[in-house]
């Protein structure tokens, strides 16, 4: 699945295709011409016309590759989390906060902690 993502002003709209040939299509469309508007239709019936002077930007998405990344991303997360959590059970200042403060019994008159 392929997407491209045009973003105009403020707004963007998503526009979806089944094969990559459809996306690219579009892809030699150029915002510098006066007259040449954006006109696209997309595989889930998506329709859109877009002046070429409010384009800012045109992305084309592999969206399996997107996938991937975000997979990537998300186990790189988990091993910086995984990373810190081993860093602070080794940290003597986050090991004595844990421990909570010392407590002043009132039986032996001293500190328990």
């Amino acid at each position: 699945m392929y997407s491209i993502t045009v973003i105009f002003g403020p707004a963007s709209l998503r526009f979806l295709f089944k094969t990559k040939e459809k996306a690219e299509a579009h892809k030699n469309f150029k915002t510098d011409h006066p007259t040449q508007d954006l006109i696209i239709d997309d595989d889930f019936g998506q329709h859109g016309e877009i002046k070429a002077l409010s384009i800012h930007g045109i992305i084309i998405e592999d969206m399996d590759h997107s996938k991937l990344a975000g997979v990537e991303v998300m186990l790189h997360n988990t091993r910086v989390q995984a990373l810190a959590q081993q860093r602070a059970q080794s940290d003597p200042g986050l090991r004595a906060a844990q421990r909570g403060p010392a407590v002043h019994t009132p039986f032996n008159g001293g500190l328990a902690g």
